[in-house]
């Protein structure tokens, strides 16, 4: 496992948290679990572009849920999101480079929404899945709002560096 989920993990009390489910759900115990931010939609996030697979960055991620991915036989639990596994239509896994950790986009569907987990997964969690799914290769994409920020937040640390020279 990544020093990153690792730490990850124990921020957010992964362990705690499956061992609680486990403790009240034993009818369906937790096949793995990991820290997540997620968010719900009516759009999928994960997109392919001239080619390349990629994950949008955007507003929505700003206010996305910062919790506990719960794996189970009986589907995926994320904070009080319960998707049952009878409700999946199709799943998907970006695998993204990232040079701290391994790091994935899990998006799952169902016939009302749209749900994605971004993820640096420990090595259970995709073989525990318990239903197919599609793995692709990309990157990170770039909202126009996400950049404009970034330049922002660039030129005021550039502003500060040149004021105080």
């Amino acid at each position: 496992m990544s020093l990153v989920t690792t730490f990850t993990d124990a921020i957010y009390g992964v362990p705690s948290k499956r061992a609680a489910w486990d403790r009240l759900h034993p009818e369906d115990p937790s096949l793995s679990g990991t820290a997540t931010k997620a968010v719900r939609g009516q759009e999928a996030m994960i997109r392919e572009k001239g080619g390349t697979w990629t994950v949008e960055r955007g507003p929505a991620w700003i206010t996305s849920r910062r919790a506990v991915l719960i794996v189970r036989p009986g589907g995926l639990r994320c904070g009080d999101w319960e998707i049952p596994l009878a409700s999946i239509t199709s799943a998907k896994i970006l695998h993204i480079p990232s040079i701290l950790a391994k790091s994935v986009v899990l998006e799952v569907t169902t016939d009302q929404e749209f749900y994605t987990f971004g993820l640096t997964p420990p090595p259970d969690l995709l073989p525990s899945l318990p239903f197919p799914v599609t793995e692709l290769h990309g990157r990170m994409g770039w909202s126009l709002p996400s950049l404009l920020l970034r330049l922002l937040l660039l030129a005021y640390f550039a502003w500060l560096i040149y004021r105080q020279l």
